[in-house]
């Protein structure tokens, strides 16, 4: 799976993008999931059942809420600028209330722990002026 692109709006705005941007190190909540051949997963379209969350800290360790699971990490920064992977993942074993809830877990937590590189980037949305990862 290439060309994965994660959209999640930083709770608190940004007005400047630079590199290893301190507005990386927030709670960011999860919009849409987009993967090449594959139809966009829209989390507003699961209403109230889930909340996905992603925190990074300064040390470049994360933790978060899927569906029903919390999990945990470290990203590793590659080379200059915001360029970074997931290196290492952890997750509790919950079964969720329904099979399209347990779907969900699979492919988000794929996107932490799958066995391809997901690069991540921060960039300023122009429509919103928020910062995005």
């Amino acid at each position: 799976m290439r060309g994965l692109y994660l959209l999640f709006i930083l709770i608190f705005g940004m007005n400047a993008l630079k590199a290893q941007n301190l507005g990386l190190f927030n709670a960011w909540y999860l919009k849409e999931i987009q993967i090449d051949a594959n139809p966009t997963i829209f989390i507003n379209e699961y209403g109230s059942a889930i909340m996905p969350t992603l925190t990074i800290n300064q040390d470049l360790s994360y933790e978060g809420i899927a569906a029903c699971n919390s999990f945990s990490g470290n990203f590793t920064f590659n080379g200059e600028g915001d360029d970074m992977y997931f290196t290492e993942f952890a997750s509790t074993d919950l079964d969720c209330e329904t099979d399209e809830l347990n779907q969900f877990e699979i492919i988000y937590s794929y996107l932490f722990s799958g066995d391809e590189h997901f690069p991540v980037w921060l960039w300023q949305n122009t429509q919103t002026g928020e910062l995005e990862l």
